[in-house]
C-alpha cells in the first residue's frame, strides 16, 4: 500500500506542472497555429471572478499572402453549453502581441458564410513575413464554453500566364458573397519574382477581366505565374486565367487555387 502511495506521489510531482505550462492563456504561452491545420479547441470563459481568454501565434507568414482567422462555438463539440452564449470576440494582433493588426476585432461575423455569434478576422500580410497573435475570448458574461479556432491562407494561385507573339492573358475574378471584396492581383515571371501588380475592389457577387499586356512587366517577362490576395472570407473570390492568340484561335486556361490543408 506505500508502495503505491508512493508511485502515485511521483507521478503526480512528474505531470501537475505541465498542466500549468499547457494554458494559452497569455500571448506568453501562446498555442502555435500553422494555416490549414485542423482546428485547435480550447475552452474559453467570461465568468466572475476568472476570465480565460485562449491565445495564439503564426510565425512567419510570408508577404503578399491572405488569411483568415475564424471561431467555431459550442455545436455539436460542446452539447452542455445553450447557443446564446457560444457568442466568441476575435482579436488579431501584431508581432507585438498588444498592437491591433489593421483593426482586426471581431465580434459577430458580418460577412458571408455567416455563423451564429461567431467571429471572423481577414488580413493581408505586407512586404515582409509577420507574426500574428491570435485572442479569442467569451463575449457573453458569465458564459462558459468550448471554441474551436482556425486559421485558413485564402491567396490564390495560377500556375501560367504568357504574352509572347499575339497571345493574350486574360484574368477573370469573381466576387462569390454578397458584400464588396477588396484584392491585390500579382504577376511573377519564372524565376518567381514580381513583374507587375495591381489592386481593387469587387462588388458585391460581380467580377473583372484583367488583360496583362495592360502591365508592361507582363509583356518583358513573356511567361510566368499570378497570385491574387482578398481582404475576404475563405472562397470569397474564383479566378482562372485565359490565354489565347487572335490568329491561330489557341487557347487554353489556367484556374487558380488555394493551399489548403484541412
Amino acid at each position: 500500500m506505500k508502495r503505491t502511495r508512493g508511485l502515485v506521489a511521483a507521478l503526480t510531482i512528474l505531470v501537475a506542472p505541465g498542466y500549468a505550462w499547457a494554458d494559452n492563456t497569455s500571448s506568453v504561452d501562446a498555442y502555435s497555429m500553422m494555416p490549414g491545420a485542423p482546428a485547435a479547441e480550447a475552452t474559453v470563459s467570461n465568468a466572475a471572478p476568472t476570465t480565460v481568454n485562449r491565445w495564439y501565434v503564426a510565425g512567419w507568414l510570408q508577404p503578399h499572402r491572405s488569411y483568415c482567422v475564424q471561431t467555431y462555438g459550442g455545436a455539436d463539440f460542446d452539447t452542455s453549453t445553450s447557443t446564446g452564449n457560444t457568442n466568441t470576440i476575435l482579436a488579431l494582433y501584431g508581432a507585438d502581441a498588444t498592437t491591433l493588426k489593421d483593426n482586426g476585432v471581431n465580434d459577430d461575423i458580418g460577412t458571408e458564410p455567416r455563423g451564429w455569434a461567431l467571429s471572423r478576422v481577414c488580413f493581408a500580410t505586407g512586404d515582409v513575413e509577420e507574426k500574428v497573435y491570435i485572442r479569442v475570448s467569451a463575449g457573453v458574461p458569465g458564459s462558459s464554453f468550448k471554441v474551436r479556432t482556425q486559421l485558413i491562407e485564402t491567396t490564390l494561385f495560377s500556375n501560367w500566364f504568357f504574352s509572347g507573339s499575339d497571345y493574350i492573358s486574360f484574368t477573370l475574378i469573381r466576387n462569390t458573397t454578397s458584400e464588396a471584396v477588396q484584392y491585390g492581383i500579382r504577376w511573377r515571371n519564372a524565376a518567381g519574382s514580381e513583374v507587375a501588380h495591381d489592386f481593387g475592389i469587387l462588388p458585391a457577387n460581380g467580377s473583372i477581366a484583367l488583360n496583362a499586356r495592360a502591365y508592361p512587366g507582363v509583356v518583358t517577362a513573356i511567361a510566368g505565374t499570378v497570385d491574387i490576395v482578398h481582404i475576404g472570407p475563405p472562397d470569397a473570390l474564383v479566378a482562372s486565367t485565359t490565354v489565347l492568340s487572335t490568329t491561330t484561335g489557341l487557347s487554353f486556361d489556367a484556374p487558380f487555387n488555394t493551399r489548403r490543408t484541412y
